[in-house]
């Protein structure tokens, strides 16, 4: 999903705030702002170096290996406990997955949820789009995820994944 920087006026504090927001348009970015209580001044989509290299027709392999795709397995921990804690909160799936992938810096790891995100809300199931990704979730993380999914306790399957990662780091 786009990536906006925005300025806009917050009515609560009667100030200029400026910030960004993952959008899948800059149609819904204005659309959230207002629905945040902002007024939007300016919003502008973020153009990154990596969206450059891949809009002008390079190989995405390049791309996501210029973007850093070494992903470090504490990422990918620490994803795994705030994925469970939003779950067991009850927050959709997808609402879940835009939280986090908003939380990470630039680069593979975010690139690679924002595909996870939107094969999402494709219709897709978590642990097939995760399964796209083996370098960053194996066999065994994806077919927990799928065995969570299929049995309705994706939150409590995930709680023990993130025990069982923390604990072999």
């Amino acid at each position: 999903m786009p990536l906006f920087h925005y300025k806009a006026y917050d009515k609560h504090t009667s100030r200029e705030v400026a910030d960004s927001i993952t959008a899948g348009s800059q149609v819904e970015a204005i659309t959230a702002l207002k629905k945040k209580g902002l007024l939007p001044i300016e919003v502008k989509e973020v153009r990154s170096q990596v969206a450059k290299f891949v809009a002008a027709g390079s190989n995405q392999r390049l791309a996501f290996a210029f973007a850093g795709n070494r992903v470090k397995p504490a990422q990918v921990t620490v994803f795994t406990r705030q994925l469970s804690t939003l779950q067991d909160a009850g927050l959709p799936l997808v609402q879940s997955m835009q939280i986090l992938t908003d939380m990470q810096r630039p680069g593979g790891f975010r690139l690679a949820l924002g595909k996870v995100t939107t094969e999402i809300q494709s219709g897709n199931m978590l642990s097939e789009a995760m399964a796209q990704h083996p370098r960053i979730w194996d066999r065994l993380y994806t077919n927990l995820v799928r065995a969570g999914e299929t049995s309705g306790a994706l939150d409590a399957i995930l709680r023990r994944l993130a025990e069982f990662r923390e604990k072999a780091l």
